[in-house]
């Protein structure tokens, strides 16, 4: 997995932790039903428009546009979705715990 693909996920993990009512289960089987580009990128802006504030992806949102958008890509990006929901902890809130520890803590 490249950087811009865990980058992604940690956006997705941010995006759930703001919509705190998010329902991981409906969101896959939503984001499972975007069986073409112009779905999937219609279920992206409803999910982010649904999680309000996303700081990771104001911040790196040229890169996102074209991973989610990108003709070969958008497959790509609705599998690391469901990667990211089928990941998703609420608890690594309560624990301060890292999405993505770095290689010296492993």
């Amino acid at each position: 997995m490249d950087a811009d693909e865990k980058l992604f996920i940690d956006i997705i993990h941010q995006a759930l932790e703001a919509a705190k009512d998010a329902d991981t289960e409906t969101l896959g089987l939503q984001v499972k039903g975007a069986n073409t580009r112009e779905d999937f990128e219609a279920f992206m802006t409803r999910f982010f428009e649904q999680a309000g504030e996303v700081p990771l992806l104001s911040e790196n949102r040229f890169k996102i546009v074209m991973l989610v958008g990108g003709q070969r890509s958008w497959r790509k990006a609705r599998d690391l979705v469901m990667l990211a929901l089928a990941a998703f902890d609420r608890s690594h809130e309560d624990h301060g715990q890292e999405l993505w520890p770095s290689r010296r803590d492993r």
